[in-house]
């Protein structure tokens, strides 16, 4: 089978460009959702707080990802699931778990609401992911029933996929966007003749 790389470009979709809104004077900062939209003032547990800052460091935009995600559970879909692309070619989509975030070398890649593509940092391979579940699951670590189930259906695909020789790895473009809308971001960096 010939390797492939797919190239993703991190985009915050919630952004709303100057040109989608035409007939209102924007003033200040871009708005952050198309959506109708009003100002509320809530008290939350520090503990939320710094889960939604894994979420999103912007707090509006993490509570509308949580509700996007807990949205997203309530479907038919599988928590785990591996999505065609291309000639027999697929990807390992999974919903939104906190497990991930004691992984040090995994990171989410959300490509919709609540569904996200699994990366790995430079220098790790699928079988240090595959170790990682594994010592989670089974050296006492304190997770939480959703999460527990979320790791071993993993598990289980990667031991399944692993022994049939049918898993690797691509790499991923992901570009740092910042604050900046993905159109803006593009613009400046064709004008300047920069290759990402």
């Amino acid at each position: 089978m010939e390797d492939c790389f797919a190239l993703f470009l991190a985009s915050n979709h919630d952004l709303a460009s100057p040109q989608s809104m035409p007939n209102q004077t924007r003033v200040g900062r871009p708005a952050k959702f198309q959506t109708p939209r009003r100002a509320v003032t809530i008290t939350l547990p520090e503990s939320t707080l710094q889960l939604l800052q894994s979420l999103d460091e912007d707090r509006s935009i993490a509570i509308v990802r949580a509700v996007d995600i807990v949205q997203s559970q309530r479907s038919d879909r599988l928590p785990i699931e591996i999505v065609p692309v291309g000639q027999h070619n697929g990807l390992i989509i999974t919903v939104f778990g906190s497990a991930y975030f004691r992984i040090p070398f995994v990171k989410l890649v959300e490509v919709e609401p609540g569904r996200n593509l699994i990366a790995l940092d430079p220098g790790h391979s699928i079988a240090d992911l595959e170790i990682a579940i594994t010592d989670l699951v089974n050296e006492g670590e304190e997770l939480t029933e959703q999460d527990r189930s979320l790791m071993e259906t993993l598990l289980a695909m990667l031991r399944k996929l692993r022994k049939s020789d049918k898993v690797r790895k691509a790499e991923i473009l992901l570009v740092n966007l910042g604050s900046t809308p993905p159109e803006q971001a593009l613009r400046s960096n064709t004008e300047n003749n920069l290759t990402c």
